[in-house]
């Protein structure tokens, strides 16, 4: 029997587990009916951090403070694990109105990444932190649970998870930890310190008693607020153009510059379009768009007759388009460093082909939506705002381009 039990002994070390089976002296927490999980809508209890929960935000489900308690009633004392540069595990909630599932939306973020090793190395200093509580005693804590990259909500144009209106919401405690047996003494000491700890490097994943035992609150029931009437913004575009040599330094590693290659040297696909894109309005702004085209616009060209032409469009292919959102508070700038095949993907430069000077204007659409101080979250519907053209540049160019036949 000894000889089994020290084959069962290596072979978990093997695998690399965070943890040897727990030693008999080990007792694992009561069941879940032997905690009680409660939430409560703590709204304007939390002071706003930053930009991102000023003003208009501050009443937001993703600025909203909740306070989460957990109390043992069961008639045992305990030991819950944690870390002291940390927050409890706890998850958020909501339930679906039509199906009565529920599904995560936000939660608490474990930034303890220490490891627990075995005794022939040093200690962390004041890593973990565990709580002991006895029947009756509660542990509570008090903070934001939903944030704007926990999901593809809130007030934005791609969910709903917190939108305007009522929401059912419940958080999840994911508690790790043992029942004490000697009366004071920490129980969990050797699962954190002791031989029964392998090298491996330990997360959130690794708990003292295998898997975390989850308890959950009630459903409570939240209102968040309706949105913003959507204004348009207040934007400057400007526009600077040059030509530059395929050796310019501002090429190198920039793929909205690469049009500008040696063969091309001199050639309107070398000219360097610098845009600036100033929100002078007094709310931060969140554009949304794509990866595939790059610039959400157009290049326009002026004609000998003095008129203003757009290029004309023929194909583009994405091999792969990513949704991106980008933010500009009020006051702030979007700079980029662009050539007129960039501007204009999938164009044809026919018209501006031959060498000599060219007038030029660049048309942007943007597509965005109202949002917080720092321009993280909409607190608008998204719309498609009135279109913006820059002022015109000349640029002299020295080489003519090739003349591309279109397809028919």
């Amino acid at each position: 029997m000894q000889s089994l039990l020290i084959v069962g002994w290596l072979s978990l070390l093997g695998t690399g587990a965070c943890f040897a089976a727990p030693p008999p002296s080990i007792v694992t927490l009561p069941p879940a009916s032997g905690f009680r999980v409660t939430l409560e809508d703590a709204a304007g209890t939390l002071t706003p951090t930053g930009p991102s929960c000023g003003s208009e935000a501050e009443g937001t489900l993703t600025c909203r403070g909740f306070r989460v308690t957990l109390t043992n009633v069961s008639r045992q004392t305990v030991w819950l694990s944690g870390c002291s540069a940390g927050e409890p595990s706890v998850d958020l909630e909501e339930r679906d109105r039509k199906s009565g599932e529920w599904s995560r939306i936000g939660g608490t973020r474990e930034t303890c990444d220490t490891r627990r090793r075995p005794p022939s190395y040093r200690p962390v200093q004041n890593a973990w932190r565990d709580l002991r509580l006895q029947p009756g005693e509660t542990t509570s804590f008090s903070g934001r649970l939903l944030r704007p990259d926990d999901t593809q909500g809130p007030y934005t144009n791609w969910g709903t998870s917190y939108a305007p209106g009522r929401h059912t919401l419940r958080a999840v405690w994911s508690l790790r930890g043992c029942t004490e047996i000697v009366a004071g003494k920490n129980c969990l000491e050797a699962e954190e310190t002791g031989a029964a700890v392998t090298e491996v490097g330990c997360g959130e994943s690794c708990a003292p008693d295998g898997d975390p035992l989850a308890v959950r609150s009630r459903g409570e029931s939240v209102t968040a607020p309706p949105l913003l009437p959507f204004t348009q913004p207040k934007l400057k575009l400007e526009l600077t153009a040059r030509l530059m040599s395929p050796d310019d330094p501002l090429i190198a590693g920039n793929r909205l510059l690469s049009s500008c290659r040696a063969d091309r040297a001199g050639t309107i696909l070398c000219v360097l379009l610098h845009v600036s894109l100033r929100n002078v309005g007094d709310h931060a702004i969140q554009f949304q768009g794509t990866t595939c085209p790059d610039f959400p616009g157009g290049l326009e060209y002026q004609t000998e007759a003095g008129e203003w032409k757009s290029l004309e469009f023929v194909t583009l292919v994405c091999s792969m388009t990513m949704d991106i959102d980008t933010p500009l508070p009020a006051g702030a700038s979007i700079e980029e460093d662009l050539t007129p095949a960039s501007v204009a993907e999938g164009s044809s430069f026919n018209p501006i082909r031959e060498s000599g000077a060219h007038a030029l204007r660049v048309a942007y659409f943007p597509y965005g939506c109202l949002a917080s101080g720092d321009g993280s979250f909409c607190l608008s519907e998204s719309r498609t705002t009135e279109t913006l053209l820059s002022p015109a540049v000349t640029v002299t160019t020295t080489t003519a381009l090739p003349w591309k036949k279109l397809s028919p």
